[in-house]
């Protein structure tokens, strides 16, 4: 069995019924807790590399971003086939964010990829 449609209110007086689109719930949660994956690619020789993503909805402040690589290190990022180098946010702000990483990877179709969570708790 289900329950739906129920709305539970503090005081005496009850409000008319709230309800949102699924959509919409999910953007005002992303306005708190976001992740996601920074990639960037290239040929050559690369010695830094940076990727940098919007939000897909902004964030209610700057949030408090943690990277990782695909082996779950935080501070780190993954290039190619290794983990474990360092990785630095270059940028925060509630929009978006920057992800840069001091590496030198060298071939054809180089990459460097940053796993984050972005918090900004009340």
């Amino acid at each position: 069995w289900q329950i739906t449609g129920v709305q539970l209110e503090v005081g005496t007086e009850a409000t008319p019924f709230e309800q949102r689109r699924p959509a919409d719930e999910l953007a005002s949660c992303q306005r708190y807790y976001q992740t996601g994956k920074l990639l960037q690619t290239g040929d050559g020789v690369m010695t830094y590399l940076q990727a940098s993503s919007l939000f897909p909805v902004p964030m209610r402040a700057s949030p408090t971003v943690v990277v990782s690589d695909n082996a779950g290190n935080t501070g780190k990022v993954s290039g190619d086939s290794t983990n474990n180098i360092p990785g630095t946010t270059a940028m925060i702000t509630a929009t978006g964010l920057s992800l840069g990483a001091n590496a030198t990877l060298i071939g054809t179709n180089v990459f460097m990829q940053g796993n984050f969570t972005a918090t900004a708790e009340i």
